[in-house]
This record gives C-alpha cells, structure tokens and sequence, in this order.
C-alpha cells in the first residue's frame, strides 16, 4: 500500500508539473526578471533532484542504486551551469555569456526554457520509474545445481578477458602517447579520429562485461577481485593521463555498485572515507584536462595543478553542463532530423549505420549530421537525450518521451539486482548495459544501442558455445 500511495502522489504531481510547463513554454517574456527567475528555477531544480532522489529511496528502501547515479547523471549534464547560478557562481564561457558554437545567438528567455524543460522531463523520467518499479527477492539461491551457471561466466570472463584487456590497455596507452603529442582532441577528431577501425573498438566495449563477469562469476573471491581492481586501477591511471573523465567514472560507479549489493553491504560507508581523496584526484583531473589540448608536461602539470583560478568542481559543472546548449538550439529553432525518427534508425542500424545503405539511403548519425551538417562545424558535440526526444517529437510530447525512457530504464535497473542468484550472465549483462545507459543523457540512442548489441552478442554467443554441463542435484 505504501509504494502505491508513493505512485499516485508521483503521478499527481508529474501532471501537475506537465501541465504547468505547458503552459509556460510558449510564454516570450517574463515580466523582463529574467535573471531573477532563471535563479529561481535553477534552485527549483535543485529541489526537485533532491526530493526526487528521497522519493525514490522511499519507494526501493535504497540510496544507492544504478538508477540514482543515471539521474545524477541526468541532472548534471542538462543542468549542470544552474547548480552553479542558483549559488550566484558565474564562469567565463558560461551559457548566456558567448553565442552558441560560435554563430547563434542565445538569450535568457531561452535559458529559461531549456530549464523549464529540464524540471519536467526530470519529473516525467522518475515518474515513468516509480510507475515500472515493483518489489522483487532475489530469485533462488546458489546450491550445487546452479552454481555451474557462475562457473560457465566466469571462465566466458577469462577467455574474453585474455583477449579484450590487452587491447583495452593498448588503445589507452596509445590515447595517452597521442594526448601528449597532438592534444586531447586528436583522439575524436582529425585524421587520427578512426585510428583502431570497427573491430578494436567492439572488442573493447567487453572491458566492463568482462571484468564484472570475472567477479559475478568467481563470487568475488578474494584474488580475482585483486586481479581486476589492479586492471581497472591501471586502466583509469592511464585514462586520466589522458585528459578523459566520463569512461572511467561511469565504469567505477558501477563497480562501486557491484561491489556494495553483491560482496560488502557497507561499502556505502567505505565510499565516504574516500571523499578527500576523491575531491585531491578531482583536482588532479582538473589541472590534466586543462591541458589535454595542447599536450602534457611536468612543469605546465604543476602550474595548473596549484593554480586556484576556478575550482574544479565549478569546472566540472560548467564543462558538463554545456550540454544545455544543445537543448536550447533544438528547442529553439525548427530542426528536423533528414532521415526520419533517430528513435527508429537507432533500431533499424544497431549493428551498424550500413545496413540501411543497402537500401540506398547514405544515412549519417544523429550527433555527426547535427555538428557537421546542421551547426557546421568541424568538432563533434555530441548529443543530449532530451534534444533526441524533442527532435523526434516536439518540445510538448519530449516530457512523455522521456517518461517511457524512465519506465525502461527502471526495469534494467531492478533486473540487476535480483537475477543474480539465478542467473549470473543476465545479472552481468543488464549491469553492462545500465553502464551504456549512464551515458544517454549526453549521448544518442544509437550510441547505447550499438554499444548494447556487440557486448551483449559477442558475450552471450561464447557463454553459450562453451561446453559446461550443468551438474546433477545429488
């Protein structure tokens, strides 16, 4: 009865949020306190991350779950600048400040509606969530009769990880060698953007799957957990080198995760313990990636890395946050995508962008045709999962959109957590895929669909060809 009052109220709530955003959307001025009310909403988003957050450990009897830190993520890089306004913290380059990619203008009317959009999609998202969610054990427990079903995983892991680990640590390797000569853009645009072809980079979306399958797999037995902390250790050293901070973070919270629901229930306490060392590494990473365009060295790396100008966090927020832009140039001009719903293409060429060329279509991807053709410029941007859904739909059916996407992001979330007992690989590979997922709210559909398709594909055809018979109960 209590998750369901916990509905009802969610549900209540979310229309009343939808209803006033439509309302408001289409409103031109706002009494000229535009300053004033972009400060207001952005605090109103703050609040509604945090109420939202509570509501959803209300309902689960969990804080940290997977589908917190996807709408951590969520928050962060579509709101990511206002956390900082609503604490009248303001930063040279700042949305509002320069015109957007260097040619359209922006304005606080479109600020304003690009966080109205954000607090209703946020709202939609958790109530989609809340809707999916239902209360499930784990299902069995491990005897002798299922337990080859762990041993199948685990050696699929060993066999994979004796492939995928050395190339995983070539391609970072070979980034950072790169980072250090040409700067961090060289490793996604340029002539040096496709360097490894289609085969290294589908082998390397096994990294995750392969090191979660070694510990789901050996029931985190004490050296295979040294072996892959070490891995993983040494993968985000180099990683960091290189100027990158969003793979290796979302691949350790997921660890984390793992770590906290299947080995140690009190790892949340641990986590905290590393608070100062996390916010030292921070500032580590800020002084690296400031820079990663033009090639590291010791003495620029000290400079930078004593250098108080911007905090890192405040760093952290503006670079992620500059997301919005994106949000703010779908939803203010009339953009249509040439090829129709991404939503349907990112189906249609899950495997890859040339099955539909058969049919005689030279079909481009979303965040290529957006930055290259539509904004006509020569870096990638990427894309936002709010953008796609009002590229597909329009900014008054986008808040639904989203709400579907919550729906299904809540389900992956709890088969995570409850399957692992009775089926470790399934356990393994919706982890996986819930680590794709926490890159959606800056990225496309296709993007997590193809990453999906290969690890999962390749994953499930070794499990399933290895000869390991289940044993007999006694």
């Amino acid at each position: 009865m209590r998750i369901k009052r916990y509905k009802i109220n969610i549900i209540f709530i979310t229309i009343s949020v939808y209803s006033l955003y439509a309302l408001l959307i289409g409103v031109n001025s706002y009494t000229n306190r535009h300053t004033y009310i972009i400060t207001l909403l952005s605090w109103i988003g703050i609040i509604s991350y945090i109420s939202l957050i509570i509501t959803w450990e209300k309902v689960t009897g969990k804080l940290f779950t997977l589908y917190n830190i996807f709408m951590t993520f969520f928050m962060v890089f579509n709101f990511g600048q206002c956390l900082l306004w609503a604490f009248n913290i303001h930063v040279e380059g700042e949305i509002g400040t320069i015109s957007l990619f260097g040619k359209t203008p922006i304005s606080d009317i479109d600020i304003i509606h690009a966080q109205l959009l954000y607090i209703v999609c946020f709202f939609t998202l958790n109530c989609g969530a809340i809707i999916a969610y239902k209360i499930r054990g784990e299902e069995g427990s491990i005897d002798d009769n299922n337990s080859y079903r762990h041993n199948k995983l685990y050696i699929t892991s060993v066999i994979l990880s004796i492939i995928v680990i050395p190339i995983t640590y070539y391609i970072a390797i070979y980034n950072l060698k790169l980072s250090q000569v040409a700067g961090y853009r060289s490793l996604y645009y340029g002539e040096y953007a496709n360097r490894y072809g289609p085969i290294l980079n589908i082998l390397s979306t096994l990294f995750l799957p392969c090191l979660l399958g070694l510990l789901l797999g050996s029931r985190y037995r004490r050296s295979v957990r040294k072996f892959v902390y070490g891995i993983f250790g040494g993968y985000a050293i180099v990683t960091l080198l290189c100027g990158d901070r969003g793979e290796w973070i979302m691949k350790l919270l997921v660890l984390l995760w793992a770590e906290h629901k299947f080995y140690r229930k009190k790892l949340i306490k641990d986590v905290l313990k590393f608070g100062i060392v996390g916010y030292i590494g921070v500032h580590i990473m800020n002084a690296i990636v400031s820079l990663r365009n033009i090639g590291l060295s010791m003495s620029n790396f000290m400079s930078q890395l004593f250098s108080t100008d911007v905090s890192p966090i405040v760093s952290l927020l503006k670079e992620f946050g500059n997301s919005m832009t994106i949000n703010i140039v779908i939803m203010e001009n009339i953009v249509r995508f040439p090829y129709g719903n991404s939503y349907l293409m990112s189906i249609l060429t899950m495997p890859t962008t040339g099955l539909v060329k058969i049919f005689g279509v030279n079909y481009v991807q979303l965040n290529t045709w957006f930055s290259g053709t539509y904004l006509g410029i020569s870096y990638g941007i990427d894309f936002t999962i709010i953008a796609e859904a009002v590229l597909n739909h329009g900014k008054y059916i986008a808040p639904l959109v989203i709400l579907i996407i919550g729906f299904i992001v809540s389900k992956i979330d709890l088969a995570c957590g409850t399957t692992y007992n009775k089926n470790p690989l399934k356990t393994c590979l919706m982890i996986t895929a819930m680590a794709y997922i926490f890159k959606w709210p800056r990225t496309t559909t296709w993007y997590v669909l193809n990453s999906c398709f290969y690890s999962m594909t390749i994953f499930i055809s070794l499990y399933c060809i290895l000869p390991i018979k289940r044993r007999n109960r006694l």
